[in-house]
Order: structure tokens, then sequence, then C-alpha cells
């Protein structure tokens, strides 16, 4: 595969578009880097069914990822940019907001020198939405859609790195006793580990106070929206984050987990952000926006001594 510079490309394509002038083409537009950190350089020929209307053209600058070229003409639909940034901002404060892969790993940011032979993953939504949302004023609500699709990635972010933990980690099979578990995370911890999370599966959840019990007292308890677990070691008590996983995420028991095991590197978009988040128009569908949303990572594994997965 060769690489192509753009400036080589264009001369020889204006020349082949002016002496052919397909009868079907209504735009063709070039961009420069990876989609998104998209930047059109080259619309000549955008007319008809591809002129971008005001509204569109508002929600493409909002980005600033993709300044818009000078060739676009534009329509008479507006939007109501205040609709578009609360959407968005409900995807990413919600998948911030519930991110457990960030909350119980290392996270570092990519840096190709350091983390050049990774291989990354990405954790999509790409969905089309319609216009009206974000132009009819009696539609409202659309805000807590938006916030689905940040639960959607922040799930999928979640259901991906436990997979790399799980196939990483020691297992062992127990039967559901408060003993047993004790036992198992004294002995992790005398092999040097220190467990910073346990991760259950969300059909523990109910029955959770009946058998995790020390001397009939329920060791797990609930503050400031966080669940730990306490495990009663010599020098005290011990408590540990728990989190109760959907059976969508994959988790196939009982993980107890240090974060030295590994850390997630992410491709972020901008420095303080790690979610790409965008609305542009439909090409196929004229009163549609598609919406795409990602993030970039790898769970890059450094010691898998200090995960343990407990299956019953």
């Amino acid at each position: 595969m060769h690489h192509i510079e753009f400036d080589n490309i264009r001369p020889c394509l204006e020349e082949f578009l002016d002496t052919h002038k397909p009868k079907d083409l209504s735009a063709i537009m070039l961009f420069e880097n990876e989609f998104s950190n998209a930047r059109v350089i080259f619309n000549k020929y955008a007319q008809g069914g591809s002129i971008l209307t005001s509204g569109e053209v508002n929600l493409l600058v909002g980005s600033p990822a993709i300044p818009l070229s000078p060739f676009i003409e534009f329509a008479t639909e507006t939007f109501d940019q205040t609709k578009i940034d609360r959407s968005l901002t409900a995807l990413v404060k919600t998948y911030d907001g519930q991110s457990v892969a960030r909350e119980i790993c290392d996270v570092q940011p990519f840096v190709q020198e350091q983390y050049a032979d990774l291989k990354f993953v990405q954790i999509p939504i790409r969905t089309l939405v319609s216009k009206s949302w974000f132009i009819d004023p009696t539609i409202i609500g659309q805000d807590h859609i938006f916030a689905g699709f940040g639960s959607a990635i922040a799930e999928g972010e979640l259901r991906y790195v436990l997979h790399q933990i799980q196939e990483n980690a020691e297992r062992r099979k127990l039967s559901l006793t408060y003993e047993e578990i004790e036992h198992e995370i004294i002995g992790f911890r005398s092999r040097e580990g220190n467990p910073s999370a346990i991760l259950l599966p969300l059909d523990l959840y109910m029955t959770a106070h009946s058998w995790l019990t020390k001397d009939g007292v329920p060791v797990i308890s609930y503050a400031n929206g966080r669940t730990k677990i306490t495990i009663d070691l010599p020098s005290g008590g011990f408590k540990i984050s728990a989190y109760f996983c959907r059976e969508e995420t994959g988790i196939s028991g009982m993980v107890i987990y240090d974060r030295g095991h590994g850390e997630i590197v992410y491709k972020k978009p901008r420095p303080t952000e790690f979610m790409d988040a965008q609305l542009f128009p439909s090409v196929e569908h004229s009163t549609k926006l598609e919406l795409l949303a990602k993030v970039i990572l790898s769970y890059r594994v450094k010691n898998r001594d200090l995960a343990l997965l407990l299956t019953y």
C-alpha cells in the first residue's frame, strides 16, 4: 500500500471530473486525517441534494475537529444548538459517571513511543436520530435517550476490560460463603496482592445480605452511593469496593482485582476527554442526523497474578 499525498490527488481528480462530469454526481468531499479529526478540504462539486442546511453547518462548526469548506451553500433549516449541546453533554456525562472500568483500573493516555505495540478497540454507538428533535420546540426529553447511549458505551467498555482481566487471571472454584471468600482474599494478600475491587454478577445482589455475613452480621454496606465488602483480617477490618455487574458485561464469576494487574490506555480525542461524540448530517436520510460516539482503548496486562477469578 502506498501513501499518496492529497496535493498529488487533487489536480488529477479535478481534471477527471471536469472532463467526465458524471451526471449523478452530487458531491465529493475529501478529508484529511482520521475521521475523528477530519477537516473538509475539498467540496467543490457540492450541489443539489448534497447542500448542507445552515443548521447542519452549525452542528459541524460546533465541533472544532471539522471546520467546513467555504464551497458549502446553505438552506433555511434552523437547529436549536442548546438542545444539541444538552443531548451530547448528557451522553458524555452519563458515560463518565458510569465508567466502572475507569474507576477500578489505572488509566493512561496513549503515547506512541510507549504503547506502539498495543492493539486498540473501539467501543462505539452509531445510530440515526431525527432532525425534528433539534428543530421542533415542542419535542423534549431526548436527553435521557442520549444518556442511555452513554450507559451503553460504559457497559461495552467494562465488557471489554472484564474479558481482558478474566482471560489473564488465576482461576479457582469455591462455594458462595463469606468464609471461603475471606480465605481467598487473605491468600491473595499473602501473595503481595492488595485487592482494590471485587466484581460480582448482578444476580448475586438480591441474596448478598444472606450469605455475605460474619457471625450473622452482613459484611456488605452502602455509603455515598458506594458498595463495600468488609473482610475480617488479623490487622482489622479491610473494606473493598464492590461492583455488581450485569450479565451483558460477560462476567463469569467473582473477580478479585488489584490495580497493579493492568492499565487502560486511551486514545483521547482531547487531553481532558475520553469520548468523541458528534452529530452530523446523514448522507442517506434527509430527515435524520447521524450520531457517532466512541471511546478507543486498550487494556495492558502488567501482572496477571494480581487478579483472581472465583467461579461457583
